[in-house]
């Protein structure tokens, strides 16, 4: 089926055409205060009740925060932000040797608190090959810098 000219200024001409702006910020203006979003139409006690809602919120939000962050997926973001601090220093020449060792002593320090962490997972968790490989990703490094590949 072709799309012909006619067919497509049929369709235009049924669109309908949008009322002047005042109208549009009427109505927008009129859906705040029938959802109970503007300061005007909430009384003191819906606005308590919708503060503690949020309030509830966030607080739910940061305990999701709290739990990754102590959980298998934060332990393996700090240990590949160990790496890449690692990476970073080594690529550059300011840094001494001395001021890399404390990066691979924290690099170590990571490994060792990510094999723990791994050990414990169950075999089916999802993460536990992540944090398997980056945990052994993280020893490597660290023994080749001791070792002196990078010097």
């Amino acid at each position: 089926m072709k799309i012909t000219d006619k067919f497509l200024a049929d369709g235009l001409n049924q669109v309908q055409k949008p009322q002047s702006g005042k109208a549009g910020g009427a109505d927008f203006a009129r859906l705040l205060e029938e959802s109970g979003l503007t300061k005007s139409s909430q009384s003191s006690g819906t606005s308590q009740v919708a503060s503690a809602a949020s309030l509830e919120g966030a607080a739910s939000v940061g305990r999701i925060m709290a739990a990754s962050a102590s959980g298998a997926a934060g332990q393996v973001d700090r240990t590949l932000g160990a790496l890449e601090r690692f990476a970073q220093a080594l690529g550059d020449p300011s840094q001494s040797l001395k001021q890399v060792d404390g990066l691979v002593n924290a690099l170590e320090t990571e490994a060792s608190r990510l094999q723990a962490l791994s050990a414990a997972l169950p075999e089916g968790h999802g993460l536990k090959q992540t944090a398997d490989q980056t945990a052994v990703l993280a020893a490597v490094e660290a023994a080749k810098f001791r070792r002196g590949d990078y010097i």
